[in-house]
């Protein structure tokens, strides 16, 4: 498993390990990284998101990508900032919109919904994780996040999530 923390980093992940692996199915969680360390410009990110895109396509993998959640009340310093937050937004329209066009099998994880319509937003400040699923840098999951992203990607999915790709904390 070739696992990518950062979309800057995307020459680690080329045509050889899918090819390799002819995975059926993937699922990507991005972009948060990427407008914090080093920031990036939304267009940059959007291109290396096309880029699984394509290669998804190119090997008729079937694509779940993940919106990127909030990050409101992160102890990082490198997001803060409402232009952080409208880049995650914008990000999030690109990979919503994506959907339904040409080019393989692709769907939506929305993770980034408030927790009443099922995501890990606060209700009632939706550029924030939710107490409940909130760690306390602000930025990762607690683990009844991480469990509501697992039970939420195998309902979109459609099967099980191998136990050994949970993240243990």
């Amino acid at each position: 498993h070739e696992i990518v923390s950062n979309m800057q980093k995307m020459d680690k992940l080329t045509s050889k390990p899918l090819e390799k692996f002819r995975h059926q199915t993937m699922v990507l969680m991005a972009g948060v990284n990427d407008l914090a360390d080093p920031p990036r410009s939304k267009e940059d990110i959007l291109a290396d998101f096309q880029i699984v895109w394509t290669l998804a396509s190119k090997y008729n993998s079937k694509l779940y990508q993940c919106t990127i959640t909030p990050f409101g009340e992160t102890s990082y310093s490198s997001l803060k900032g409402s232009a952080k937050n409208e880049a995650r937004v914008w990000l999030n329209q690109q990979i919503r919109s994506r959907k339904g066009l040409p080019g393989g099998p692709y769907d939506v994880i929305p993770l980034d919904l408030p927790v009443t319509e099922g995501g890990v937003a606060d209700d009632q400040y939706p550029n924030k994780i939710a107490a409940q699923y909130r760690a306390p840098d602000g930025l990762h999951f607690t683990l009844a996040g991480y469990g509501l992203m697992a039970a939420k990607t195998q309902s979109i999915i459609g099967e099980p999530i191998k136990a050994d790709l949970i993240p243990k904390i």
